[in-house]
């Protein structure tokens, strides 16, 4: 009965180690399968984080440039805006100049026609005297 009982337990320890060696098995593929799923999820953690990073990039350079944009916009308008003013006043510099050129030879026509008047009232005058003188 030893012999039968040895064997039985021989098998037993066979069936045992087997099993263990089957589950230490299945445990190695087990974690080779969650190691390989952190690892993908961990590469799509980083690709995700670069891709973040990228868009934050992107939208910083877009803010740089909308900026710089606004800016010479600004500057641009701004000098535009200095020489339309600077055309108004010189415009404006321009009339008055006209206006007081105008207002002079204005001034300078009534005075001689001032004179020219004052003039022929004196000879209507000297015409006057002398046809009174004749007279009497």
């Amino acid at each position: 009965m030893t012999l039968a009982h040895d064997r039985e337990v021989a098998q037993l320890k066979a069936t045992i180690a087997a099993m263990r060696e089957s589950l230490e098995e299945q445990q190695r593929r087990e974690q080779a399968a969650v190691q390989a799923a952190i690892a993908a999820e961990a590469d799509q953690m980083q690709q995700i984080k670069s891709t973040v990073q990228a868009l934050r990039d992107a939208l910083e350079e877009s803010r740089r440039q909308t900026e710089a944009a606004i800016q010479d916009t600004t500057q641009r308008y701004a000098a535009e805006l200095a020489q339309m003013r600077t055309l108004a006043q010189t415009m404006r510099d321009a009339l008055d100049e006209e206006r007081a050129g105008r207002e002079q030879a204005i001034q300078a026509a009534v005075q001689a026609l001032e004179a020219e008047n004052a003039q022929l009232r004196e000879t209507v005058q000297t015409l006057r005297d002398t046809l009174e003188a004749r007279s009497t």
